[in-house]
């Protein structure tokens, strides 16, 4: 690591920062440190990158400030204060693409999915984009293949979520498993699993196929407008015996 230019930041503020006096190294002499004091009167050692650069701008005191304007408590309140339904949206895309134990995060975090920088670090700029929440409403992303960002962001309502997962964007259900849990098969209940699970209980499904992940990977997401049927229908629910049909193959089929 290269080391950083000394540059004497004696006396210079940086937000509610304002600089005391040099505080020593860091890692090696690759940085320095500053001891600065907040408007609020903590003092810290403050790494000198951090300052120039915007990463620090308080010691926490004005995004507790900045919550209580936002959203109407402060973040972690624990006597009667209440989090507004913008925040709480806010807070569970943050949890779903960045926390890897959140149980929604293998369809965002894990999918790439993020979020738009500036909104990750400010549920201010999030609200100033997106406006109040109405009832019954949740963010829904117009592009999925794109991050939450302005633009690809917008309120919708929970059916029309609910379409978008059935559309195979999410699964729907993944928040229904037993104790709140991923399902042990680890999808939910798309329309590709209700089709696997209808053929299961006949008793006919044979092989490999007793497992969701094989059958999803021999016969992939169910298309719109079909469901699974046998070319054979002598035969049991196995590989080279089955497609998605149409109504219409289908009767085709029970005719042969």
């Amino acid at each position: 690591m290269g080391r950083e230019r000394l540059v004497n930041l004696t006396g210079q503020t940086f937000g509610s920062w304002k600089v005391l006096k040099h505080a020593g190294m860091y890692q090696k002499k690759a940085g320095a440190l500053w001891l600065c004091q907040c408007v609020c009167g903590k003092k810290r050692k403050v790494k000198s990158l951090a300052l120039r650069n915007g990463v620090t701008k308080s010691c926490g005191c004005q995004r507790d400030n900045l919550d209580k304007v936002t959203h109407g408590a402060t973040k972690g309140a624990k006597q009667g204060g209440k989090r507004t339904p913008e925040y709480i949206s806010w807070a569970k895309i943050k949890q779903r693409c960045y926390n890897p134990n959140c149980k929604e995060y293998p369809w965002y975090g894990a999918k790439g999915v993020g979020m738009y920088r500036p909104w990750r670090t400010s549920f201010a700029a999030f609200l100033a984009d997106m406006g109040p929440k109405p009832a019954g409403h949740v963010v829904g992303r117009i592009d999925h293949t794109k991050n939450y960002q302005p633009g690809n962001c917008r309120w919708i309502t929970r059916r029309e979520n609910s379409i978008e997962a059935n559309k195979g964007y999410r699964p729907v259900g993944w928040n229904k498993g037993a104790g709140g849990k991923p399902k042990s098969h680890g999808m939910s209940k798309t329309r590709t699993y209700y089709s696997w699970a209808k053929a299961k209980r006949t008793g006919l499904i044979n092989g490999r196929w007793k497992n969701f992940k094989a059958f999803l990977k021999n016969m992939g997401i169910r298309p719109a407008d079909t469901n699974l049927a046998r070319i054979d229908p002598s035969k049991g629910w196995e590989r080279g015996n089955c497609q998605w049909g149409t109504k219409k193959d289908r009767a085709h089929l029970s005719l042969k």
